[in-house]
């Protein structure tokens, strides 16, 4: 199973967004699909879940967007909440067990409840974790 890199595709995007605000001529989808190393739908894609989200601000046929709140208000939540993978567990149960097996009954349950746990713990984390320590870093990089 291929892991998603959206997550870090909409990060990488925000990042952009914030580094180069001042630079209109930068700021198209193909310039920012460029610097992800991907196609300009795909940006457009990601840049619509975020403008759902609240998290970015665009105009239809002006290559402008922005992002709708300071980086430091950007948690990895939301950004994570924006591309509707908070329905998704990080770690999927498969269902498909024999219901006659003592371990194949029961299984789903028991992981379910450990799982929620680990959830829980990184939700937590990515709440503490913004848009502004990524554009620091970045920029210390540099």
């Amino acid at each position: 199973m291929k892991a998603s890199v959206q997550f870090s595709d909409a990060i990488h995007i925000l990042a952009y967004l914030t580094l180069f605000a001042a630079e209109p001529a930068r700021l198209s989808s193909q310039a920012i699909a460029d610097s992800v190393h991907t196609n300009a739908a795909n940006v457009r894609k990601i840049m619509a879940l975020l403008k759902k989200g609240q998290l970015i601000e665009t105009q239809v046929g002006k290559a402008a967007p922005k992002l709708s709140r300071p980086p430091e208000a950007i948690t990895f939540t939301a950004i994570y909440r924006c591309l509707a993978l908070s329905d998704q567990s990080l770690f999927p149960i498969d269902q498909n067990t024999e219901g006659n097996c003592p371990v194949g009954a029961h299984i789903q349950s028991v992981l379910k409840q450990q799982y929620a746990r680990i959830q829980a713990a990184v939700e937590a984390e990515m709440d503490q974790m913004t848009l502004a320590d990524v554009v620091a870093d970045l920029q210390a990089a540099q």
